[in-house]
């Protein structure tokens, strides 16, 4: 079993959120952790690395996804892109390596598509295990948000269609459906899914 978390931490040079990080390490005997938006300079990476124990650490290059690891698995970068880190991760109790990919996703409709696109050519050469995770910054249906102007059906049909081009299908979750709030309206922004294998 791999116990991983993908986190939208909106900054992790806070003693409390790298407290609540070592916790749920000690917890779920973690051997990989995503940060997603870590709001800290690029050059304090391996020191927020060391300080929560784990062996390595990839930054995509835009700086907003970092990838720790632990001695348990190697990890390899395949894609380094903007909105995505895809990776392939080895371990030895698995026969196959696990693809995945993991997603900062930008605001705008028409920047959303750049990874659509990504995704799509990614998943076209894809015979293994794939998870996507992340910030996905869109919805699949209007109920995923509540309080606030209807959700554009474009967007939303944008992003069901790649997933289902991708044969990517939802991981769903268990307690509060909505992952983001401005403190008015609320949406289930982030999410795992996960192709056949």
């Amino acid at each position: 079993m791999i116990s991983a978390l993908v986190w939208n931490v909106r900054g992790i040079s806070s003693a409390v959120i790298q407290r609540r990080i070592k916790k749920l390490q000690l917890l779920h005997k973690m051997k990989t952790l995503v940060i997603l938006e870590p709001m800290v300079d690029n050059s304090k990476a391996d020191f927020i690395r060391r300080k929560l124990g784990f062996e390595k650490v990839f930054k995509n290059c835009s700086q907003k996804i970092w990838l720790f690891h632990s001695v348990d698995l190697s990890c390899e970068v395949l894609l380094d892109q903007v909105q995505c880190l895809h990776v392939k991760l080895t371990m030895p109790w698995l026969e196959i390596p696990l693809l995945a990919s993991f997603i900062f996703v930008k605001c705008t409709r028409s920047e959303r598509l750049i990874l659509w696109d990504c995704l799509r050519g990614l998943s076209a050469n894809i015979h293994a295990p794939w998870i996507v995770g992340g910030d996905f910054n869109a919805i699949i249906r209007s109920g995923e948000r509540m309080n606030g102007a209807a959700p554009h059906g474009g967007s939303m049909e944008d992003f069901a269609t790649a997933l289902l081009d991708c044969g990517l299908m939802d991981g769903e979750y268990e307690g509060n459906p909505f992952t983001w709030t401005n403190n008015r309206m609320f949406q289930r922004l982030d999410r795992m899914v996960y192709n056949h294998h």
